[in-house]
């Protein structure tokens, strides 16, 4: 696999996970025994990925429990998002530290080394962008995207 960046978004209020979060990120909810988090970048790992720029909140937990990402075996490059305002201005905040192709994951996608195959397999010269969807009828809740086509 090319050698390009994930761009992991563990920041955010986690306010519908409360009170589990008990005001940390939802990706630091321990699951058998470690953060949901640590899934994440065990599985960005296994798909190829060592490069890492992970936007935090600016809360210090989670980059005190992964510090640089070498007892995971990857490099984690911190960027502040100080106020939550959404995942496009946690994106715009990376933007910085990006250069070229990267791709983008929630902090919470535990699946990560299934997803990035998956991407990779349908990147081809000349695409811009790749955007997984799921049909759902309850799309109140997650969002609409309209096709025509494959685009």
């Amino acid at each position: 696999m090319k050698n390009i960046p994930a761009v992991i978004l563990a920041a955010g209020k986690s306010s519908r996970f409360y009170p589990f979060s008990n005001g940390a990120h939802k990706t630091m909810i321990s699951l058998l025994g470690k953060p949901i988090l640590a899934y994440t970048l065990q599985g960005v790992k296994k798909a190829g990925i060592n490069k890492i720029i992970m936007v935090v909140r600016d809360d210090g937990l989670i980059k005190k429990y992964f510090g640089d990402g070498k007892r995971f075996g990857v490099s984690i490059t911190y960027v502040i998002q100080k106020e939550a305002l959404g995942m496009g201005d946690a994106l715009l905040k990376a933007s910085k530290k990006i250069n070229g192709e990267f791709i983008l994951l929630g902090g919470n996608h535990v699946n990560s080394h299934l997803l990035i195959p998956d991407l990779m397999s349908k990147n081809k010269k000349g695409t811009d962008g790749i955007v997984m969807t799921k049909r759902r009828d309850d799309t109140w809740e997650y969002g609409v995207v309209k096709l025509s086509g494959d685009r």
